[in-house]
């Protein structure tokens, strides 16, 4: 049960109908956010999603759609020191259906491409606490008329990006949906308390398979003040035009150090792209950006992560020492300042983000990104070029 609601998409439990969910992400503060969702089970995978505040007609903190052939359009995602912005993608389907999986999963735990502070879909994590759990089966139950399964496990600390100190022991009870395997509900019920007392932190509001509908309702409007880039490299930085995207070997060509790249992937399907980010022509700060349905993870050079702060305690991986970092460039992703034991004055930064994975979790595949490092050279070239576009395709033009 729990493997289907994490693959809910991937491996969809249908094959044909629209399905329409609207739940409400509850935050500790006391601020509530509602998702909607759209999503075509059948091809080509139609698709909308938006995040606002709950319980008021606000605007749309961020809004994705696609009509799975041609179109793929963001609003208001983050856009360096410019600040949030909207874009129009033009796409061949074949590129379409390429970032259909990265599409789907937003608002994810920690997202490169939105803005800082922007809730995020937490369900992710319960999830993944609840398989390394070995969560119960309670039973059977009806939610917003539909039948459910119920699950259960106990914890000493709930679920969180960053492993933290502070013990939090609750029950934690799951309803998920016995037809599309969505997750509807999250009960925590802290020890010693009565059921009643539940907190919610995640709790569908509606959720409908439809036959069909418009294609109107994947579409988002458009005016003079949203971009228009031909060609997608990137989900998490939608904004990345075409000519900031460059072939590894000129990645390597460029970097002022020799260039590590990890030589294994969490996923082997993760999309990677070398992207130069200062001067375009010949700069030397380039940054790898590797995309998956699940996991994304980006490596920066020494340069573009001044601002990291070090939780001081070394760790080994490989031939590589690494430390832990914080900083504000890094938002709720794992991130590590790495270097090697006899040039310790040439770091790089890396930032894994793993949305259906517990923090332990999480530090085990940082660990072993780590340790597979690799020089960016002849002899490692082609193998490590099969993990990234091709730098023309990647973008298009502008």
């Amino acid at each position: 049960m729990i493997d289907g609601a994490i693959h809910r998409f991937d491996h969809a439990p249908l094959q044909a109908g629209v399905l329409h969910e609207q739940y409400v992400l509850a935050r500790d503060d006391g601020t509530n956010y509602l998702i909607e969702r759209w999503y075509d089970y059948a091809a080509p995978h139609r698709l909308a999603i938006s995040l606002r505040p709950a319980g008021n007609n606000a605007a749309p903190l961020m809004q994705i759609s696609s009509d799975g052939r041609s179109l793929v359009q963001f609003r208001n995602f983050l856009q360096g020191p410019s600040g949030a912005q909207s874009v129009d993608v033009h796409v061949a389907e074949s590129e379409a259906r390429a970032v259909l999986p990265l599409l789907r999963g937003q608002p994810t735990t920690t997202s490169f491409g939105r803005e800082r502070g922007q809730p995020s879909d937490l369900g992710p994590l319960y999830l993944a606490q609840a398989r390394a759990s070995g969560a119960s089966f309670l039973g059977t139950t009806k939610l917003l008329g539909r039948p459910a399964f119920l699950l259960t496990y106990r914890t000493d600390q709930l679920p969180a990006l960053i492993r933290s100190t502070t013990a939090q022991p609750a029950q934690v009870v799951l309803t998920i949906d016995a037809q599309t395997y969505t997750l509807l509900d999250v009960a925590l019920i802290a020890e010693g308390a009565a059921e009643s007392s539940a907190r919610h932190p995640i709790q569908a509001q509606q959720l409908d398979v439809l036959a069909d509908v418009p294609d109107t309702q994947f579409s988002l409007p458009t005016s003079a003040d949203v971009i228009q880039h031909t060609g997608i490299a990137s989900v998490r930085f939608p904004f990345i035009a075409s000519d900031q995207v460059i072939s590894l070997e000129d990645a390597a060509r460029r970097a002022a150090q020799p260039l590590l790249a990890p030589g294994q992937l969490p996923d082997a399907r993760m999309r990677g792209l070398a992207v130069a980010v200062d001067n375009r022509a010949d700069g030397k700060n380039v940054i790898l950006l590797y995309e998956g349905e699940f996991q994304n993870l980006i490596v920066l050079p020494d340069a573009l992560s001044n601002n990291a702060r070090s939780t001081g305690q070394e760790h080994s991986a490989g031939s590589f020492r690494y430390q832990i970092v914080r900083g504000p460039n890094f938002g709720g992703g794992l991130a590590a300042v790495v270097y090697r034991p006899d040039a310790p004055d040439q770091r790089l930064t890396m930032i894994l983000n793993d949305d259906y994975a517990t923090s332990e979790e999480r530090e085990a595949t940082l660990q072993s990104l780590i340790a597979s490092l690799t020089p960016v050279d002849t002899k490692s070239l082609p193998a490590l070029r099969g993990n990234f576009a091709d730098s023309a395709a990647a973008a298009g033009g502008e």
